[in-house]
C-alpha cells in the first residue's frame, strides 16, 4: 500500500515538473524572439542626420577605405562628400537572406543620405523584402500598395528595384534622382529597373520603371 502511494506521489510530482519546465520553455522561446525581434529596425529608425551626430552611432571605416568609398559617390553628380560610414544595425530586407549587401551613411557638409543596396539569390526574395517593407515603413507603421499616391514618410526616399537587386536612399533633404540613376547605371551596372518608388520630402509616392537614365511612370 505504501509503495502504491509513493509511486502516484512520483507520477504527480513528475507531471508537476513537466507542467514547470513546458512553462519555462514558452518564456524562453518568447524572449528569444522578443530579443531578435529588437534587432532588426526598420527604416524609420535610422534616419540620416549631419555627421556629428549620427557618426556615433555607426561604424568607423578604417582612413583608407573612407577615401575609396568618398572618392566612389562623388561620382554621383552635386555630391561634395565628407566622409562614409557603415550601418551596422539590422534593417528590415537583412531578414530575406541577400547574398550581398552595402548600407552605408554619406555625410556631406549640411546632410547625409543613406545608401543601401541587396542582392538577392532569385525575384522570390526580392519581392519579399519588397513586399514587407511595403507593409511596414516607417515607425510607426506606414503601410502602402503597389501605384499608390501616398505621404509615407516625412524625409525623401527612393527604392529601386531590379530583377534580384533593391536599393534604397533616404535623406531629409531631397534626393536627385535622375543624378542617381546616372550613377548607378554608370557605376554600378545596372541597365533598367522594373520598380522605382519615389517621394519627395513631404510629398507623395510616385511609380516609374527606367531603361538606362530614361524614366517611364506607372501608372494603375
Amino acid at each position: 500500500m505504501t509503495s502504491l502511494i509513493k509511486r502516484k506521489r512520483r507520477k504527480k510530482n513528475l507531471r508537476i515538473f513537466n507542467s514547470y519546465l513546458h512553462v519555462f520553455l514558452i518564456l524562453l522561446l518568447a524572449f528569444s524572439c522578443s530579443e531578435r525581434q529588437e534587432d532588426i529596425k526598420d527604416f524609420g529608425q535610422v534616419v540620416p542626420k549631419s555627421s556629428r551626430v549620427e557618426k556615433s552611432d555607426s561604424i568607423n571605416l578604417n582612413k583608407d577605405l573612407d577615401t575609396v568609398k568618398v572618392l566612389f559617390y562623388e561620382k554621383v553628380k552635386g555630391l561634395s562628400i565628407d566622409s562614409v560610414n557603415e550601418i551596422s544595425k539590422s534593417l528590415l530586407p537583412d531578414r530575406f537572406n541577400p547574398l550581398k549587401k552595402t548600407k552605408e551613411i554619406i555625410y556631406f557638409q549640411k546632410d547625409s543620405i543613406q545608401f543601401c543596396e541587396w542582392k538577392y539569390k532569385d525575384t522570390n526574395n526580392l519581392k519579399q523584402a519588397l513586399y514587407n517593407l511595403m507593409d511596414c515603413f516607417e515607425n510607426p507603421c506606414k503601410p502602402f500598395k503597389m501605384i499608390e499616391s501616398k505621404n509615407v514618410s516625412k524625409s525623401s526616399f527612393s527604392i529601386l528595384c531590379s530583377q534580384k537587386s533593391m536599393i534604397f536612399l533616404k535623406s531629409s533633404s531631397e534626393i536627385n534622382l535622375k543624378n542617381w540613376l546616372i550613377f548607378l547605371v554608370e557605376h554600378k551596372g545596372y541597365n533598367s529597373f522594373e520598380l522605382i518608388i519615389s517621394q519627395s520630402k513631404n510629398g507623395e509616392t510616385n511609380w516609374f520603371s527606367s531603361k538606362n537614365t530614361k524614366l517611364t511612370p506607372k501608372t494603375k
